[in-house]
């Protein structure tokens, strides 16, 4: 192995440990992540990252510039994506531990407050239970019960600092709503503008009135008349009307629209159910009265308990799983048609490996898999080139210029391997 080579291979190690100590630090329970634990981690990636560095510096100088351009190592930009990767974790750790440091700070005034109020005289023995913070998804119908929540229990809190704040604001947060925040780091000066950025992304009240009347007027279609089905209807109806109403619209004057398409929603057995109570419940001198959406919920409700007393609970089925590959994602990058990857493509193999080895580069592609996503570093893929066994697909296999004897030998090599993947693309088809 080449002095080149052992460079290569101890920055793909480095690297390697750079991301096991971000997932680590992801994974690890809150009651680990101390300030003590948080510095000695911090002083060890900051070593892993001094190694990384000057290994990238001697293999800078053991390469010329036309060589990097043929090295995975190079062409995929490994410094780059590593250095990503100590940054993010280091910048973690650090908010971490301002934040611990900010609560040591806070308990400590806490204690002594306690500690006054009990010589006075007055108890403190009473304790409420946990009160856990809202979590928002970026569903526009939550935010309205999302604010109200957090500036209760965060926002007005005159104990807690802005670094504080915005750390519980991220931690509620989650799906798009997290990623809106993405770029925020954890500071005193970033909670009001990433506060104002999450109001106007989500703070828009014809966007919320919209996305109510949907889940209320779109709801699926009660199938079969049975507890489980109108319970959902019912609690979707009455979240809705109570959401509009939160929002100061008024919906008394709804109940004939309503009504009307509620009740195309009802299976038919309870919508004709529904007509007969009506019917029998109005007189020859009412007929001209028009039931209130408020009696029909009522008979919903009476309805539910009527099944949940009268329907038998089935038995579980307990249901065979069968695995069936799927073929709907193996759609070829090079000649888009679908049923098959890069790796089985007829045409991509008709290129030379030069050529295909600039394709795969010019999308992105993992150089020992051929798929997108990651780079040849991080390829969870054990097989290697079938010629030289080194970490690149078969199919990306340069012949070497050497004597003719092995120049001859390689060439016989590489059309050899060639054919063979030939062969298992016909099998395949």
């Amino acid at each position: 192995m080449t002095s080149m080579e052992e460079l290569i291979d101890q920055q793909e190690d480095t690297a390697i440990l750079i991301q096991k100590a971000q997932t680590n630090f992801k994974k690890a329970p809150k009651a680990r992540l101390t300030l003590g634990y948080l510095k000695v981690r911090i002083q060890c990636i900051d070593e892993y990252w001094d190694t990384f560095k000057n290994t990238h510096t001697s293999l800078l100088k053991a390469t010329k510039r036309e060589e990097r351009a043929c090295l995975p190592y190079f062409m995929n930009e490994s410094y780059s994506e590593c250095e990503d990767n100590y940054l993010s974790l280091k910048s973690d750790m650090q908010d971490l531990i301002n934040i611990l440091t900010s609560t040591e700070t806070s308990n400590i005034s806490m204690t002594s407050e306690h500690s006054r109020i009990q010589g006075a005289g007055v108890s403190v023995d009473v304790r409420l239970p946990r009160i856990d913070l809202p979590k928002f998804s970026g569903n526009y119908e939550d935010w309205q019960s999302f604010e109200d929540t957090f500036y209760s229990l965060i926002h007005n809190n005159a104990a807690l600092s802005s670094v504080q704040k915005l750390h519980y604001l991220k931690a509620c947060l989650t799906g798009e709503a997290s990623a809106t925040l993405k770029y925020y780091q954890v500071t005193e000066s970033n909670y009001a503008p990433a506060l104002e950025t999450l109001k106007k992304r989500y703070s828009h009240k014809r966007l919320i009135v919209n996305t109510i009347l949907k889940r209320l007027f779109m709801q699926r279609k009660v199938q079969a008349q049975s507890p489980t089905q109108l319970k959902v209807f019912l609690d979707i109806t009455r979240e809705c009307l109570s959401g509009l109403k939160n929002l100061n619209i008024t919906t008394s004057t709804w109940d004939p629209v309503l009504l009307f398409i509620c009740t195309q929603k009802l299976d038919t057995e309870t919508h004709k159910e529904w007509e007969e109570h009506v019917s029998s419940s109005s007189s020859s001198a009412s007929l001209d009265e028009l039931p209130t959406f408020k009696e029909f919920l009522t008979f919903l409700e009476g309805r539910i308990h009527t099944l949940e007393l009268t329907v038998a609970i089935p038995k579980p089925i307990k249901e065979r799983t069968f695995h069936v590959a799927s073929t709907e994602d193996k759609t070829c990058v090079f000649c888009n048609k679908e049923n098959h990857t890069l790796s089985h493509c007829r045409e991509f193999a008709k290129l030379t490996p030069t050529n295909r080895s600039e394709f795969v580069r010019d999308k992105g592609l993992c150089y020992n898999c051929l798929l997108p996503g990651h780079p040849v570093f991080y390829c969870k893929l054990q097989t290697s080139c079938q010629i030289c066994r080194k970490r690149h697909h078969s199919l990306l296999h340069e012949r070497v210029k050497q004597d003719v004897t092995g120049n001859k030998e390689q060439i016989n090599a590489t059309e050899a391997a060639s054919c063979t993947l030939m062969w298992r693309m016909k099998i395949t088809f």
